[in-house]
């Protein structure tokens, strides 16, 4: 089983490497979660992986609130995980272990995966042919945690103080993810197709154009990132910025 969550296409392609090394089923967060699925049972031998972003050295709300409901029966299962993030991982890989404690399985290793940034809200968009050269060194990363998982190999542990770190990063995010700027420009067409990529079932269409129904949300950034036409917004800043989706998602 590869449970992941994914915005703009980089913690699915990770995902789909993995399920090409091991095979098993592809298991969307987002998705279980508004099916409310949360009991899980691995045939014996089989490895759990998790494949999951990296929001301010921590996990997305959506993949945390998950792991918190999450259940694994029958025997116990070794668990690998990916974490995505767009410079470093931080402590992301402590706040991974501790949410997975008590939860029928083993933790063996966590490898993070650097790969392009989308949350143009801080930082500019990579140009692409930086997108390329990070994409291209994320592949080689890829590669060496696959080849680590197959050999059974446990992975590096951050330090303390960069757990501690995480910790700051995580009240500040729990702070951050309102939705009260996001906005939308006449450019908009009325697709829809925010609508339908929010996670979190936050965006909802009124007289053909989306608004955010909820105060807060996963500031997961796939509205903004994969608008067609660049209509979404967040405060003034996005304007000038270009965006990112993953080359599977073109």
């Amino acid at each position: 089983m590869i449970f992941y969550f994914s915005a703009t296409g980089n913690s699915k392609y990770a995902a789909q490497k993995l399920q090409g090394s091991f095979g098993g089923e592809m298991i969307n967060v987002a998705e279980a979660m508004k099916r409310q699925q949360f009991s899980y049972s691995a045939q014996q031998g089989e490895n759990i992986f998790f494949v999951l972003p990296v929001y301010f050295w921590n996990l997305p709300e959506i993949a945390a609130e998950f792991l918190r409901r999450v259940d694994f029966t029958g025997e116990k299962s070794c668990v690998f995980a990916l974490l995505t993030c767009g410079g470093s991982a931080g402590g992301a890989d402590r706040v991974f272990r501790k949410a997975m404690s008590g939860k029928n399985c083993l933790v063996k290793a966590v490898y993070s995966i650097v790969m392009p940034d989308n949350c143009v809200v801080f930082f500019p968009t990579p140009a692409e042919d930086r997108q390329k050269a990070i994409l291209q060194k994320s592949e080689q990363q890829l590669d060496k945690a696959i080849s680590a998982i197959s050999r059974g190999e446990g992975g590096k542990r951050s330090n303390p103080l960069t757990g501690l770190f995480s910790g700051i990063g995580g009240a500040v995010y729990d702070k951050m993810r309102r939705t009260g700027k996001f906005r939308v420009k006449d450019s908009c067409f009325g697709c829809g197709l925010c609508q339908t990529l929010c996670p979190e079932n936050v965006i909802v269409m009124e007289e053909g154009r989306p608004v955010w129904d909820k105060q807060r949300c996963t500031w997961c950034m796939g509205c903004i990132n994969r608008c067609p036409v660049q209509a979404i917004q967040f405060g003034t800043k996005t304007e000038q910025r270009g965006r990112y989706i993953h080359p599977i998602l073109k």
